[in-house]
């Protein structure tokens, strides 16, 4: 989008506001001396969005009407300065729907040059032309810019609406082609169980972000590890023409496709993770494989009361804590390129035809055992279901927790939540009059632990036999 400054918007310091002396008012930028009401913000920022995005700036005096550009910087004083962005934040939020993308920030005086004051400040905004539009304002009119003014169009115009809608078209065709774009798989994967997941920073493509940090940097966020908090070290990271990709290759086939995060510059990734899959010929066998876990003869009995004679067992136990990993990777991933936490998200599961969760959470079984055992009877499942922008769910920031940790908690919840409800098991379990229970993420985090165990006396086993 246009910009009369040389820097990045969070770059800005009051010098930089020097240029706006022979920048005037027009399709792109608008003076404000004061924040006015709420209505006329929103009715500023929608048709910024609903035509080819600019600035807004309060604090500031035109020259003269005939000779729009800026002239004494009035500034806000420092003790309003916080409510009124805080003012126009909610003026957007409550009068334009969809809400439409914008930043602001104020920059601080002094600026002597142009009697901008210390202890004051000029509010700028940066509202890039939306993809989402039409963003319709509240009583109803669609407001676009037209050379320096705000003109209001119908909602009943056609020709404009069109216009509009059309511009999202590209974007929702690149989303579908995404989603449905699965890895190629050799013979030997066709009938490994994968968990696909889709992380977006920018959803709509308005921010512009841009991973600018080196190889080196990356590597280190793909291939970290944490004492405290979970990881998903990816050992072999390189680059590639659209950014870089990393996977877990240590005691893995080099061969297979395992743990592997593609990352794009535009903070666009695709994360794959192989679930395991138990396709026992007897209910002993696989008790045998999955010994360690709490209740595996628990979820035995349910194969035996429906049954099963040849089931098809996904183990679901060790997800929880590979997704704390992934959260925690795509959170560092974010402040490399000084985005906030919040991030966008869809799960696709992959060749779960006729297959059966297992997790080895108490309130999960006893919901198998009221309700029965559930099974995925597609190939592919997605959820949220749809393949545009829209379907993607939101993993907000959560600035009120003030914990790190808790705040990876809460997305990763919603992620398996996701994968969960796929499989026909609930996102949340209510341990109301169940005081001796755990939290739900806690049980989750247990039987990620048991898994480890299961797998390492498995492996074990192997080579004892070898």
């Amino acid at each position: 989008m246009y910009t009369p400054f040389s820097k990045r918007f969070d770059e800005l310091i009051a010098p930089d506001l020097e240029v706006l002396r022979s920048v005037p008012e027009g399709w792109y930028v608008e003076y404000k001396r004061e924040v006015p009401a709420p209505t006329s913000i929103a009715k500023s920022i929608s048709a910024f969005a609903n035509t080819f995005g600019g600035w807004l700036f309060y604090g500031v005096e035109e020259v003269a009407k005939e000779n729009p550009v800026a002239g004494t910087l009035r500034g806000i004083p420092k003790d309003q300065i916080d409510a009124a962005i805080q003012r126009i934040r909610q003026s957007v939020a409550e009068n334009s729907n969809p809400t439409p993308f914008f930043e602001a920030r104020p920059i601080w005086g002094p600026l002597p040059s142009m009697r901008l004051e210390a202890e004051h400040a000029i509010i700028c905004v940066r509202t890039p032309s939306s993809l989402n539009a039409p963003h319709v304002h509240k009583n109803g009119v669609i407001y676009r810019r037209v050379a320096d003014s705000s003109e209001p169009k119908p909602e009943s115009d056609r020709f404009v609406l069109d216009q509009l809608f059309r511009r999202a078209d590209g974007l929702r065709t690149e989303y579908a082609t995404w989603i449905d774009d699965d890895p190629e798989f050799s013979k030997a994967e066709g009938n490994t169980v994968y968990a696909r997941l889709l992380l977006v920073a920018d959803l709509w493509k308005d921010q512009e972000p841009w991973l600018g940090a080196p190889l080196q940097e990356v590597r280190g966020i793909l291939g970290g590890r944490d004492r405290l908090l979970s990881s998903v070290p990816l050992d072999t990271v390189h680059s590639t023409s659209y950014g870089y990709v990393g996977r877990q290759l240590a005691g893995n086939n080099p061969e297979l496709l395992g743990l592997t995060w593609k990352l794009k510059r535009t903070l666009e990734s695709e994360v794959i993770v192989p679930l395991p899959l138990y396709t026992p010929g007897h209910l002993s066998v696989f008790k045998h494989k999955l010994r360690g876990y709490a209740n595996i003869d628990r979820f035995a009995s349910l194969l035996e009361r429906h049954a099963m004679e040849a089931p098809r067992i996904v183990d679901l136990n060790h997800l929880f804590g590979v997704i704390l990993g992934i959260v925690r990777t795509q959170r560092l991933l974010l402040r490399a390129a000084r985005l906030p936490g919040k991030f966008y998200a869809k799960v696709k599961l992959l060749h779960v035809w006729r297959t059966i969760p297992f997790i080895d959470v108490v309130p999960v079984l006893e919901g198998f055992e009221r309700s029965g055992l559930p099974m995925c009877l597609e190939s592919s499942v997605l959820s949220p279901p749809g393949a545009q922008p829209e379907s993607f769910f939101e993993l907000n920031e959560h600035d009120d927790v003030g914990e790190e940790a808790v705040r990876m908690i809460v997305q990763s919840m919603m992620i398996f939540g996701h994968v969960a409800l796929a499989y026909g098991v609930p996102s949340w379990m209510d341990h109301a009059g169940e005081g001796e229970l755990p939290p739900y993420h806690e049980e989750l985090v247990q039987a990620g632990e048991r898994a480890m165990n299961v797998q390492r006396d498995r492996v074990q086993e192997a080579r004892e036999k070898d």
